[in-house]
């Protein structure tokens, strides 16, 4: 165990693991409450984002606020459950589920490995989310 500890020990971040958790906690509260004002609020100006990684980039906050706001215009509601917050220097991987409601009744879920990464003012810098097709709707109980 006494290496593990060294290996953690090793680690240099400018952010507090705190302040990141807390970033990530307000992250997925402004999925929860459709805020996409504070959910901007947690980015750097020059943030970059592809959903999932591999699709374009969104370059700027402005232009990720841009795919915000025509998501939200979708008549699906977005429910996050965090499952894994793993916090390593200025870096997390969150492994979360993202359900989608429609009128009051769960029509899908996609399941997300997402990594952030911080920029020294303790900003959102960089957002990857991981899926696949084998994401989509896997929490979905049998009908």
């Amino acid at each position: 165990m006494k290496g593990w500890t060294q290996m953690l020990a090793a680690i240099r971040a400018v952010n507090e693991p705190e302040a990141v958790r807390s970033a990530i906690d307000a992250y997925f509260e402004s999925w929860r409450t459709g805020d996409i004002d504070a959910r901007a609020a947690l980015f750097a100006d020059d943030a970059s984002f592809a959903d999932p990684v591999g699709a374009p980039k969104f370059e700027g906050l402005e232009a990720i606020r841009g795919f915000w706001t025509a998501a939200a215009k979708a008549p699906i509601q977005t429910r996050p459950e965090v499952e894994r917050v793993i916090v390593c220097g200025d870096e997390a991987l969150v492994v979360f589920t993202m359900f989608l409601d429609a009128q009051g009744a769960t029509v899908g879920s996609l399941q997300v490995h997402e990594r952030f990464v911080f920029d020294s003012a303790g900003k959102i810098a960089e957002l990857q989310p991981f899926w696949d097709v084998d994401s989509v709707n896997r929490h979905l109980p049998a009908s």
